[in-house]
Formats: structure tokens, sequence, C-alpha cells
């Protein structure tokens, strides 16, 4: 059986579909994550770019990881949610903002990253897998 998973931005302006399961679902805790979303942290769905569809016009916010690499955070150039993420590190990946994403597709994570940054107020199941940075 096939799943299809589907977002939207606010507006509706920017789609997402994925035929394929996702790759990873991640919490991110660094300062780049919590400026792009606005939240404590971000929830992100990794999916394999190759079986996502995407349209929309977006606009682009360029980060520098600690470990050199360039990530993109992609926006909705309407309405202004935040929609993507993409990594030079993982070229072959497109990160998906989970409360984009429409039901039923139900965020659960496989792990936390880099939980050196984690706001102290920030709780972490001691069930899920913890990387100090980034995954690699």
């Amino acid at each position: 059986m096939t799943v299809t998973v589907q977002a939207q931005c606010g507006c509706g302006r920017v789609k997402f579909r994925s035929d394929a399961e996702p790759v990873l679902q991640a919490v991110c805790h660094c300062a780049d994550c919590r400026n792009a979303t606005g939240n404590d942290y971000s929830e992100t769905v990794f999916f394999a770019a190759k079986a996502t569809e995407v349209a929309g016009e977006l606009r682009a916010n360029r980060y520098f990881a600690a470990s050199g690499a360039q990530t993109v955070r992609e926006f909705c150039s309407v309405c202004g949610t935040p929609m993507f993420d993409k990594s030079d590190g993982f070229p072959q990946l497109i990160g998906v903002f989970a409360q984009t994403i429409s039901e039923p597709f139900r965020f659960v994570p496989d792990c936390h990253m880099w939980t050196k940054g984690k706001l102290a107020h920030v709780q972490i199941s001691d069930d899920l897998r913890t990387y100090e940075e980034g995954i690699s």
C-alpha cells in the first residue's frame, strides 16, 4: 500500500507531496531551526528528494552549520510559512517542517539533534536517540 504525504503553507500556495515513507523524523534544537520556526525546536520530517513534488514560489534563508555545511530553509514567498530544510550535508533529502503536513500524518520522532543547543526548559524523553550535534 502506497502512502501519500502532503503539506502546504498557510495560504495554500506552496504544496508538497511524497508517495514515499519518510526517511527520518527529527527534533532539532539548533538556534537556526528555532529562528526559522519561531519555536523552542523544530520538528522536521525528511524524505528522499527524488520521491517528492514541490509546487509554489519560495524564498530562502541560508545558514551555515557549525560543520561548515550550508543549510537552506525555504518559506512561502506570500505568507512566510516555514516549509523546507535542505542541507548540503544531505543533498538527497528534503526536510518538511512537520506543522505543515496534513493529517492523517502523525509526527513520531526518531531522535533529537543539536541537543547542546537545547533550551533549558525543554525536556527530552529518555527513550529517543540524542545527538549533541547533527547526524553525520
